[in-house]
């Protein structure tokens, strides 16, 4: 018995060969709309990990700075080598230089050269002196020509009280000239000098005899910023009795002295108070200054305390 579903097979569509072909090509363009599809996307992205970068970056900054910091580091410590070169540098030809027994010519006081006395010290505070104390130096210079001038001052103010007819007037004016030719060279040798030689040599007796002088010094200028009356100073009482005398102008210069004395006073302590700071950092003590007093160091200027540290320093060759 024939299957009545055997003519189904004549009515299947895709048995139409035109419509199987064009199956077939459609089946075939698939792949390539898909590849078409992929193409246009185009390749991969990679995705960035921002906090990845954030610390690389943060640590490449950090190591920036670890080795900004050392280089400075090694800077500095290259600079101090530097400087303390050319100090014992400065220190071997000045001990060499004594050594060979050549002495520099003395060019302080700067006298003129037609009078028939010269100098009497060789001073140089840049050649003389280490590099770091020569701010001190300089201010203690500075210190004794302030009170040098002040000294002169003084004399024209002790002439406006003889003038103005204060009390023992031709007297105080007298010891103001007394006082200006003695303590200008006192200043110099005892005070000055005193704190030069110290800060050259580190010597304990200097410093010792610094102070000390300093000291008197501080003393004279309470007594002159007082200014009483045939004293030989220019000060704040003297100033006071010209304008009760009907001087206003000679009385207000003199009390201009005294602020000036007061000045030079307040400066002074602050001179006194850094070479103490030096002292106190240099080892140097009272039994050490009366070693070298008992050993004339005085006689030589701090020359021998320079070539011991000179020779201390030295490195020991084999």
């Amino acid at each position: 018995m024939d299957d009545p579903f055997d003519d189904m097979a004549d009515l299947n569509p895709f048995s139409d060969p035109s419509v199987v072909a064009a199956s077939l090509n459609s089946n075939k363009q698939v792949p390539k709309l898909e590849m078409d599809t992929e193409l246009r996307k185009g390749p991969p992205t990679a995705r960035i990990d921002n906090q990845g970068v954030k610390a690389t970056a943060g640590n490449q900054f950090a190591n920036y700075n670890v080795i900004s910091s050392e280089q400075k580091e090694v800077e500095r410590r290259k600079a101090e080598l530097d400087r303390r070169e050319r100090e014992m540098a400065a220190r071997e030809a000045q001990f060499a230089a004594q050594s060979s027994g050549f002495q520099k010519p003395p060019n302080f006081p700067p006298f003129p050269s037609w009078l028939p006395f010269g100098p009497c010290f060789y001073i140089d505070i840049n050649e003389e002196i280490p590099p770091q104390h020569v701010s001190l130096c300089q201010k203690a210079y500075i210190n004794f020509i302030a009170y040098c001038i002040m000294l002169m001052l003084n004399m024209l103010g002790a002439a406006c009280g003889l003038y103005g007819g204060l009390d023992n007037g031709t007297v105080s004016f007298i010891l103001s000239i007394i006082a200006c030719v003695a303590i200008c060279p006192f200043s110099f040798v005892f005070t000055f000098r005193s704190c030069y030689v110290a800060l050259k040599s580190n010597s304990s007796f200097y410093f010792f005899l610094y102070f000390i002088s300093a000291g008197i010094e501080a003393i004279f200028h309470i007594a002159q910023l007082i200014g009483a009356k045939g004293a030989g100073w220019a000060g704040f009482i003297s100033g006071a009795s010209l304008i009760d005398g009907s001087h206003p102008i000679l009385g207000i210069f003199v009390i201009f002295l005294g602020f000036g004395y007061a000045a030079l006073l307040v400066h002074t302590m602050y001179v006194m108070r850094l070479v103490h700071m030096v002292y106190k950092l240099s080892g140097a003590n009272l039994a050490q200054a009366q070693s070298e007093f008992s050993a004339g160091v005085w006689k030589h200027g701090g020359s021998q305390i320079l070539k011991g540290a000179v020779a201390s320093s030295m490195p020991n060759v084999p």
